[in-house]
This record gives structure tokens, sequence and C-alpha cells, in this order.
């Protein structure tokens, strides 16, 4: 008769898991009462053994060392059931169309969500409250999923717990797929309340201040029926954007590279102007020299973009840097709050000031034109002929309101 396997503090460490975890977790042990054919092991399921797929391989070899019979069923308190061969099918290496198949046919939205909850908490319990579930039935959830996609997405640490390689690689596509849900969401909801479709508008500052401020007022009255969501976000996160598949117009310069099954339409010519306030010293003149420009204390522009290197640019043709003031911002408000603060200058194009030029609460000074590339549209290729009405029906008329325009 062999002696019943001991839940030993060196037992419980060699499985990364505290003594009186291990104790919860192990319920009972029988051997020999399935007729010699194997082992039948029942324990309590604890949070221990569900932060990592290794600890429980480990428990398995362990069993089935102890007891001389291969352990042919797990059974977990909560209803989660695999027999030996099945677990280890989970684990092994699958083709992309039998995982995705098995995702199809037991993946829950609440597995997706549970695990984008955990990434952004770091603790299983603050997740599972988060999202309306109870510790135990997310510590069964976390499990299953992992199980489906067979690798595990977190590790646990002393503060909680962390994505692991495989959590780091998966989580920004399960975090999309929630996203393209949250979309489907919005549209439905908007067509309900009699909207033809909805258009996701991207947009740089500039774009909105001097396009989007005009255009889609005119638009707005022609056509009630296209709901249209406007997200303004700096260029350098356009990009993600785009690749989350988040917009379905994007109004910013031409990026370099162009995004891969994208064409960029040119649309609106800009230009650099130097802003400052009203009351300036050099606000008004019919001339303003490189040397009154050096004299002057500049806001920094911000530090990603194109502008950076424009303004490196203007300090050589000035012949040296001027003095600055260390704040950058891409807020047309703060910018207009620093330069009315003082004797500022400020490099900015001119789509950007623009409404706060036409409302004259700042002007600009009268210095050599300043070229820089234009703003304009990106969509993607096939966008002209496969688009939704309600997007090719304001892709069309933002390009023949600029037509108007420029007349």
């Amino acid at each position: 008769m062999r002696r019943p396997l001991v839940v030993s503090r060196r037992w419980c460490r060699g499985l990364g898991v505290g003594i009186r975890a291990g104790r919860r977790a192990f319920k009972r042990v029988q051997t020999g009462a399935l007729g010699g054919c194997g082992v039948s092991v029942r324990f309590l399921f604890c949070e221990a053994f569900a932060s990592s797929i290794q600890k429980l391989n480990g428990l398995l070899e362990r069993l089935s060392h102890h007891s001389g019979h291969t352990v042919l069923s797990v059974k977990f308190k909560g209803a989660l059931r695999y027999s030996n061969n099945e677990y280890k099918t989970a684990m092994t290496p699958t083709t992309p169309d039998l995982l995705f198949a098995r995702l199809l046919g037991r993946a829950r939205l609440k597995h997706l969500q549970l695990a984008v909850h955990i990434a952004e908490l770091q603790s299983l319990q603050k997740a599972a409250s988060a999202i309306g579930l109870s510790q135990p039935a997310a510590t069964h959830a976390l499990v299953e999923f992992e199980a489906l996609l067979g690798t595990p997405l977190f590790e646990r640490h002393a503060r909680g717990m962390r994505p692991s390689p495989a959590g780091l690689a998966l989580l920004p596509l399960v975090r999309n797929a929630l996203k393209l849900l949250h979309a489907c969401a919005e549209t439905a909801a908007s067509m309900q309340h009699g909207a033809t479709g909805l258009v996701r508008i991207g947009a740089i500052h500039a774009a909105v201040a001097g396009w989007l401020t005009q255009a889609l007022p005119v638009f707005s009255r022609t056509h009630p029926d296209v709901a249209v969501e406007v997200h303004e976000v700096p260029a350098d996160q356009l990009l993600q954007m785009i690749e989350a598949n988040r917009v379905d117009i994007v109004l910013c310069r031409e990026p370099q590279p162009l995004p891969e099954g994208h064409l960029f339409t040119p649309v609106r010519a800009d230009h650099y102007v130097v802003l400052c306030r009203n009351g300036h010293p050099l606000a008004g003149q019919a001339h303003v020299s490189d040397d009154d420009l050096r004299a002057h204390t500049w806001l920094v522009p911000p530090l990603t973009g194109i502008a950076p290197a424009e303004f490196n640019a203007l300090c050589v043709r000035l012949g040296g840097a001027p003095r600055t003031c260390q704040v950058s911002s891409r807020s047309a408000l703060l910018t207009q709050a620093m330069l009315d603060s003082g004797d500022l200058l400020a490099l900015s194009p001119h789509h950007f000031a623009r409404p706060l030029l036409e409302a004259r609460l700042l002007t600009h000074l009268a210095v050599p034109h300043m070229a820089m590339p234009p703003l304009g549209m990106l969509r993607r290729a096939a966008s002209a002929a496969d688009a939704p009405s309600a997007v090719a029906r304001l892709a069309e008329s933002l390009l023949a309101w600029h037509d108007i325009a420029a007349r």
C-alpha cells in the first residue's frame, strides 16, 4: 500500500505556490480505485493554479510519479474538465485554422474582456470586479481561455499579474477585436436613431481647425442621415488608429512611409506662420527682419512630427538659436495663453491657428513665406469602389468642398 501524498512546503515551493494554497488546492488522492487503469484526482480549484498552465502540468507529473500510474483526469470545482489527453492536446501547437475554429466554437466575449482588464489592472480580483464576475468565475474563465489558446497569457508575481510573452503578443489583437465590436455597436446604435451609416474620421488639429470646422457643418446640413464621429489625435498616433481599423477616413499630412494598401490625396495647401499676441512689439510691422526674430523668445515646437526640423531650419536661417520658452504643446488654446502672457513668438502651421487668427485672438508677423506639406485625405486603396455609401458621400463632399473653396 502506497503512502498518501503529503502536501509539504517543499512540494508547494516546487510548484510556485504557498503552503496554504497548496493544501487548499489538493483535496484528495485516490489510487487503485479504477480497476488498476489509472488515478482519479479531485482538488479544489484555487487562484494559485490558475496563474500558470505549467504549474498544472507540474502537478500532473508529480501525481503520476507518486502513484505509479498515468493521471487520467483532473476535475476542477466549477465544471471545468479536461482529460489528460485533452489537456495535452490543448497545449499542443496546432494549425491556425484549427485554433480559429476552436475559438469560434468555444470562446466567449467575456474571455476577451477579462483578459484586457487583467492586463490593465494587473489583478484578477480587480478585473473580475470591473466586469461584474465573481473571482472564482473569473479564474475559471481565464484558465478556459488560456486552454483554448494553448498558452498562458499571464504570470503571477508578488504584486499581482503581468502578461506572459505570449500575452504581450496576443493582448493587442484582443484589444483590437473589442474595439471593432464597439464600433459595430456604435454603428448599430446610430442606425437605430435614423442614421444610414457611421463615418469615423481621424484628424490632426490643423485638419480639424482649418478644414473640418468649415466643411462638416455644410455636410451635416445636406446629409442629416449620416452620423460622423471625429477623433482629433496627434500625427504620431494616427498610424495606430489605421492599423487597428478604428477610422474610415484620415485627414493629415502625407505620412512617410505611406501605410500599405492606402492612398493619400493632397487637398489643402498650408504654410508656416509666426504667431504672437496682438500687442507684441513686432505686430503690425510691414517687414520683420531676421535680427528682430532672433532677439525675441520663442515657444519650442512639439517634440514629435515635422515641427522640430522646421524650427531648426529657421534657427539656421536666423544665424543662431534664439532664446526659448521650454513649453511645447499641440493645444491651440494653450499656445494662445502662453503667447498672451508675454512677448513670445511661436512657429505654427497656418491651418492650426486659423480660428484664432480669424477671431483676432492672435496675429502673425510679416515674414518670408515658409512652405510645408499640404493637408490631405488618407484612405484605403480599395475604398473608392468598396466603401460604404456614408463613407463615400463624406469623402466626396470633403473633396468637393475644397474645390469650391479653392476657386
